[in-house]
Parts: structure tokens; sequence; C-alpha cells
């Protein structure tokens, strides 16, 4: 995709830390697009894949005590 003299390669982003990591990781590629880039419209984005799949499984060393 090109736009704005930019050429764009589709972003994929793995999830599943929780979903409100991915979410603001989403938030910071579109701030940067918008700031850095001048991306207006949606077709000045570049391409993005999300997937999101949730740990099922206790992580440890996170507990709070």
């Amino acid at each position: 995709m090109k736009t704005n003299s930019v050429l764009w390669k589709p972003i994929g982003i793995l999830g599943g830390m929780g979903p409100e990591a991915t979410a603001e990781l989403y938030k910071r590629i579109v701030n940067v697009c918008q700031f850095k880039y001048g991306a207006i419209k949606d077709s000045d984005f570049p391409e993005m894949f999300i997937y999101h799949r949730p740990v099922k499984h206790k992580i440890t060393g996170c507990e709070h005590n």
C-alpha cells in the first residue's frame, strides 16, 4: 500500500498477554502513522493483522502480594 509517499508493509501483531496490551500497541501504531506520516483516511494506514490468543496458563512471577 502506498500513501503520502510512504510504502507500507503489512504489520502482524501477535497478542495474548492481555487484550489491553494488544489494544495499546495498536493505538501506538495508529498514532505514529498519524503524527509522523500524516495518515488521515483509512486507506492512509498500513494493513494490519491482529491475532489474539489468550494465555491459558498462569504466568509466574507476576503475582501481586
